[in-house]
């Protein structure tokens, strides 16, 4: 988080949290806070997908057709945006 950011020294707080819940990012001033939900681990960071053209995975949604989709975010606060990849795993 704090190198996608750019900031290696900037405070981050990670809050996991139940998957009704929607995840999100906050940055307020040099403190960045994160709610993922603990589906994350498995579905985003084990895969490799926590950055993805630029942008933070907040979460994974796999479809049965072998695609992945993405709610990702960029480092400039723009709204969320979706992403889909194919998988190769």
């Amino acid at each position: 988080m704090r190198t996608w950011l750019g900031q290696p020294d900037s405070p981050v707080d990670v809050n996991m949290i139940g998957g009704t819940t929607p995840p999100s990012l906050t940055i307020d001033g040099d403190r960045t806070r994160l709610d993922l939900p603990f589906s994350w681990l498995g579905d985003v960071w084990v895969r490799g997908l926590a950055t993805i053209m630029g942008r933070f995975a907040l979460s994974a949604t796999y479809a049965d057709d072998g695609q992945w989709s993405l709610l990702t975010i960029a480092p400039d606060g723009e709204p969320p945006k979706t992403i889909t990849i194919r998988s190769a795993f």
